[in-house]
């Protein structure tokens, strides 16, 4: 009998069943896994729009110049765009110099969300952030002593170990005779030697005018609210009230000796531009008990003087000057106190007095540096 030949037929069909069967499952599965990384991709794709979100922040705050100003610029980041994310729940808490910025940035790709809370701290840089700010170096020798004070004008009550001092090119800049006397932190400044531009700023001044006296006329102890302009300023033995907002453009040299200078009230200022040499000695009591507010600083000095001599201060008086001489040496001997803060090409203190430095001058002006922006905190939640 001959042997019968279906059965290696159906063998063959069993196995190429078996065979597409296996093809179909793996097909699924193929295609699960396909479907797996194709929403793990959006997933790392919305996640990459969120952090675009949160460095896009990071860099409207680096560039901003007042905390409304950025949380305007935050906003306009508000809305979608083609990297992709949102800002959301934006909020600041803080002052117009220095705050911490909270929001949320929100990554969308396709069907994929991330959401990534965020808060980031940014502090203005000003003219006068510290004591002293040096664009070579700074001395402080003999007993002098560097501190602050807040609040208020400088007292027991007020005083704070805030007086901080800064050299261009670093801290080797800053040289002291006895570290206790400067009560506060020693650093490198990374600013501008002159941010304000003086020579620019003074040339506006200039063309804007005012009344023009060839020397301070001492008949005219009662300055009101004007832009006053002088050839030279020196004063001895007399006193000078300040009503209003006043500036003085002196195009030569100013001194002042056993003189008084004071303000008729709390909404009045002096500014000084000077070209020449500013020299304050012997017994000067100027603006004495001053201190910043929210309304005005007493006196505000720049000077444009290039030379090793450009202000000096001396003497038994009180002084509260804010200064700003970018391109001239400061130096002060004496056994009273100034109050303010100074920026100079060179700054000297010596004697048994000292500086310091009115903490309500904190971010006032520009001082061409960036401001000081860090993250507080970054982490991803699911709302």
């Amino acid at each position: 009998m001959r042997p019968k030949k279906g059965f290696v037929l159906l063998s063959v069909l069993i196995i190429t069943t078996i065979a597409i069967i296996f093809a179909f499952s793996q097909l699924d599965e193929n295609r699960l896994q396909e479907r797996i990384a194709g929403n793990q991709q959006k997933e790392v794709n919305a996640r990459l729009a969120a952090e675009k979100g949160i460095f896009d922040a990071f860099e409207a705050i680096k560039m901003g110049t007042s905390s409304s100003a950025i949380t305007t610029e935050l906003n306009r980041l508000s809305a979608t765009n083609q990297s992709g994310y949102t800002l959301q729940d934006i909020v600041w808490s803080g002052d117009e110099t220095d705050s911490t910025f909270y929001f949320v940035s929100k990554g969308i790709f396709y069907d994929a969300m991330a959401y990534l809370k965020t808060a980031i701290n940014s502090k203005l840089i000003g003219l006068f952030d510290d004591a002293i700010i040096a664009c070579e170096s700074v001395t402080i020798g003999g007993a002098a002593l560097i501190d602050s004070y807040s609040g208020g004008p400088y007292s027991a009550a007020t005083v704070a170990a805030n007086g901080n001092v800064s050299a261009i090119g670093g801290i080797d800049n800053v040289l002291y005779s006895d570290r206790d006397s400067i009560q506060g932190e020693i650093s490198e400044y990374f600013g501008e030697c002159d941010p304000y531009n003086i020579a620019a700023v003074m040339t506006g001044i200039v063309s804007e005018g005012g009344t023009v006296r060839t020397n301070f006329d001492i008949s005219n102890d009662f300055i009101d609210g004007n832009v006053y302009f002088y050839d030279d300023f020196n004063i001895q033995n007399d006193d000078v009230l300040i009503s209003g907002d006043v500036t003085f453009y002196i195009t030569g040299n100013m001194t002042a000796k056993n003189t008084t200078f004071s303000l008729a009230n709390d909404s009045s200022s002096l500014t000084i531009y000077i070209e020449g040499t500013m020299s304050i000695d012997t017994g000067s009591n100027i603006f004495e008990n001053g201190y910043a507010d929210s309304a005005e600083i007493p006196l505000t000095v720049y000077s444009s003087n290039n030379t090793v001599d450009a202000v000096t201060l001396a003497g038994n008086g009180e002084i509260y000057m804010n200064l700003y001489a970018p391109f001239g040496d400061v130096a002060y001997n004496g056994n009273a106190g100034i109050m303010g803060a100074l920026r100079g090409k060179n700054v000297a203190i010596s004697g048994t007095g000292g500086l310091h430095y009115d903490e309500g001058l904190a971010g006032i002006g520009d001082s061409g540096a960036p401001p000081l922006v860090s993250y507080s905190a970054v982490y991803y939640y699911y709302p």
